[in-house]
């Protein structure tokens, strides 16, 4: 392949060096330091910000990284509980953690938060098949 695209998912690095072509790329997106940190403070006593790892990676070159950075209001319970699904704290936040978001819209109007993320770019270094 030309190009390999890891958005918000697992980093298989013998599977992307396998299928990757010598020279070819590799785009991924992780969160950041603050991405969806407001939902951390709704969930969790003492919330924490994202761990964020070395660009580097033995047989890719690192190519550069941009950084994304906004917010989202969302004004339903429904669209909350989604966003909290689709992460892996719905996971691991406990059903007593949870209540302060299933509960959210009973006494408020809106929910804030910010989203940040890094596009990271490689370029496979494996020798030619």
């Amino acid at each position: 392949a030309d190009l390999a695209m890891v958005i918000f998912a697992p980093f298989c690095l013998p599977e992307l060096i396998r299928t990757v072509k010598a020279g070819g790329h590799i785009v991924t997106a992780i969160p950041s330091r603050e991405h969806l940190y407001g939902l951390k403070e709704l969930l969790y006593r003492e919330p924490y910000y994202n761990e964020v790892k070395p660009y580097e990676i033995a047989g890719l070159e690192f190519l550069g990284r941009r950084e994304v950075h906004s917010s989202v209001t969302i004004t339903d319970q429904e669209t909350l509980n989604a966003l909290f699904m689709m992460t892996p704290y719905y996971y691991k936040t406990s059903p007593a953690d949870s209540a302060a978001l299933y509960s959210y819209f009973g006494t408020h109007g809106s929910f804030t938060t910010d989203i940040a993320f890094e596009v990271l770019e490689y370029r496979s270094m494996k020798e030619a098949d």
